[in-house]
């Protein structure tokens, strides 16, 4: 999915960001969030949620004293989203 062209994905977005948006909220409530949203990032991840997904994870293994982790998921928030801003203090 992540080699579609723009064209395709707006439409992915257009067909499943409602779903992709549910899956988001079901994993925040889940036993173990980080493993949820990571599911979800998964299924979903050229949705308009996914860059929020990989923040909420990376927040949570920060939480978790999980460093290692938490890089690991910003890394690929930067990568996989060469224009998104990232503020970096």
């Amino acid at each position: 999915l992540r080699a579609l062209p723009p064209e395709g994905v707006k439409l992915f977005r257009a067909r499943y960001d409602y779903r992709a948006a549910s899956a988001v909220d079901e994993a925040r409530a889940a036993r173990d969030p980080f493993v949820a949203l990571a599911r979800a990032y998964e299924l979903f991840p050229v949705s308009s949620h996914a860059p929020r997904v990989l923040e909420a994870m990376a927040d949570l293994a920060l939480e978790r004293g999980e460093l290692e982790r938490a890089h690991q998921t910003l890394e690929r928030l930067v990568v996989e989203n060469p224009s998104r801003r990232v503020a970096v203090t």
